[in-house]
């Protein structure tokens, strides 16, 4: 290295292009960073925005509404079936309309017997639909079957 003023200078120009240079490779990777943090921030806002009903422990108010009139569907249902089970078994005439019941060929004939016999109604006394009828047909089979137990 030499003292000479025009040496220095050179030295001078060489370091301040290095910064210079340094200096704008920072600023790109700055912007660089820049761009690539508000595209993840964009990203994972549409994810979580979009998907973000699928995550565990998240629900929609529509799917709450939907599962509470399936559940409540369900355990209106079972009470429905319990009482034309009852109506069915009550009364007088039993073994005829267990005969009536037995000749029907298929299991859908059956469940339509307990409908059209106004067994399986709503409280209302409207039809009910066909899970309660099967429901109750079951229900009527398990009683039979129970009480077939107890006289033999």
């Amino acid at each position: 290295m030499s003292d000479a003023p025009e040496d220095l200078k050179s030295q001078l120009r060489s370091a301040n292009e290095k910064v210079r240079v340094s200096e704008g490779e920072t600023r790109v990777a700055r912007e660089r960073l820049t761009t690539n943090s508000i595209w993840a921030a964009v990203g994972g806002f549409c994810l979580f925005a979009i998907g973000g009903q699928w995550f565990p422990g998240y629900q929609l108010d529509s799917t709450a509404e939907k599962a509470s009139v399936v559940a409540v569907d369900m355990a209106s249902n079972k009470v429905l079936a319990h009482l034309c089970a009852e109506r069915f078994m009550a009364g007088d005439g039993l073994d005829a309309r267990v005969m009536s019941l037995e000749q029907q060929k298929s299991e859908w004939d059956q469940v339509r017997f307990l409908r059209e016999g106004n067994w399986g109604t709503t409280l209302e006394g409207k039809e009910a639909d066909y899970a309660v009828s099967e429901q109750c047909l079951s229900l009527i089979a398990t009683r039979r079957d129970a009480a077939e137990k107890k006289t033999s």
